[in-house]
């Protein structure tokens, strides 16, 4: 058997200036030599961080895609699984930096895949004290407010569609090539939720499996000095690529909606940061007025 065919799963993570996070966090995986390989896609930040995620691919055996920019998470992903494919894997896991997942909980995943092809499937995230990050989400497609599975704030009367995080994701290759990836349009955040929503319409299941255990710190990767607040880029992506999925999935009727509420929501995407950040920062101020700005005029494209 070569050694391509010998692979069962890939692992994906987009870099963006965090090779300590990785150097922990992934160093319990199965290596290439078990069938499992390492893919590193390294949006570009800095030469030095480009320096450390290369010695550290090279000591592992991972495997380096290294972009000459910052392509954002969604294209960076595209970037990462076109090279994984040439790998023939059976299964594709996307993990973010901060998310750990024990060698049995990789395999359950992949085996999750294996029984239905046509399937996404994410597991159960906690952060490291034992807090639900993810146990299932819905979109509430009157007010485009995003909530989980057993939220307390869901109403009776809602209208709610199911997404998963792409925090950690796993699909076969067959499925992916279907569906054509995640939209370039987003850079970040939000294509997932589009993604989900493209897999339904195509007759692909989202498959939440909550027997499965990833640990995940949110926002490790964006939030401020390590505070409660999170970075500008977090809040302009936040509530600049909620219209423009407005854009791309409602009607006018549907469209209208979520723009008279856009203020609403915008302002509970800053909120996620506390209060006391208001007052010694500009950046969400700077974000909420931007990112309504360029997502009421429907701007596409990263802002580099």
């Amino acid at each position: 058997m070569s050694k391509k065919k010998s692979i069962w799963c890939v692992v994906l993570v987009v870099n963006y200036g965090s090779h300590e996070l990785i150097a922990r966090n992934f160093s319990t995986l199965p290596r290439r030599e078990d069938g499992v390989a390492m893919v590193v896609v390294d949006n570009f930040s800095t030469e030095a961080e480009r320096r450390e995620i290369r010695a550290l691919c090279e000591e592992r055996g991972w495997d380096l895609v290294a972009s000459g920019i910052n392509l954002g998470f969604g294209t960076g992903v595209n970037l990462g699984v076109d090279y994984a494919l040439d790998l023939d894997p059976e299964t594709i896991v996307l993990l973010n930096p901060d998310a750990v997942i024990e060698a049995a909980g990789l395999r359950q995943l992949a085996d999750a895949v294996r029984e239905d092809e046509q399937r996404l499937v994410c597991p159960r995230i906690e952060d490291t004290a034992g807090k639900v990050f993810f146990a299932g989400a819905l979109l509430d497609m009157q007010t485009g407010r995003t909530l989980g599975a057993s939220s307390p704030k869901r109403r009776a009367d809602g209208v709610y569609r199911e997404w998963l995080t792409g925090a950690c994701l796993a699909f076969a290759p067959s499925l992916w090539r279907k569906l054509g990836g995640f939209s370039d349009d987003y850079f970040l955040y939000w294509e997932d939720v589009d993604f989900s929503f493209r897999a339904v319409h195509a007759g692909a299941e989202l498959h939440y499996a909550p027997h499965i255990l990833v640990v995940h710190d949110e926002g490790g990767t964006q939030q401020a000095g390590g505070q409660r607040a999170k970075s500008e880029v977090y809040y302009y992506y936040n509530i600049r690529n909620r219209m423009l999925f407005a854009r791309t999935w409602l009607t006018g009727a549907e469209q209208s909606r979520w723009i008279r509420g856009s203020l609403r929501a915008s302002w509970d995407v800053i909120l996620r940061g506390g209060r006391r950040q208001l007052l010694g920062s500009l950046a969400p101020w700077r974000a909420l007025v931007r990112g309504l700005y360029d997502g009421l005029r429907d701007v596409r494209g990263p802002k580099r």
